[in-house]
């Protein structure tokens, strides 16, 4: 899936990461925040988002990207 981002907001970014994880029914919950960044738990696998107000469009797709694959497989079963 590509996905088309110009510079986004972080609230934006967090909007379409809620859309894919209520999508499929998986669980997105904060974990902490380490320096700049705050973690996250998808099912169980770690994923950090930077605590800026805009984040650019590859890091932004990146993240998009880490989150569908982790989803990916999570319908796989693995």
């Amino acid at each position: 899936m590509r996905y088309s981002l110009n510079n986004v907001s972080r609230g934006e970014l967090e909007r379409q990461i809620a859309a894919l994880v209520k999508a499929t029914g998986a669980t997105w919950e904060p974990v902490g925040s380490h320096g700049p960044h705050d973690k996250f738990r998808l099912n169980g696998r770690s994923i950090m988002i930077p605590r800026h107000r805009e984040i650019g469009e590859g890091l932004a797709r990146a993240i998009l990207r880490q989150i569908q694959r982790a989803l990916e497989q999570q319908q796989e079963g693995k």
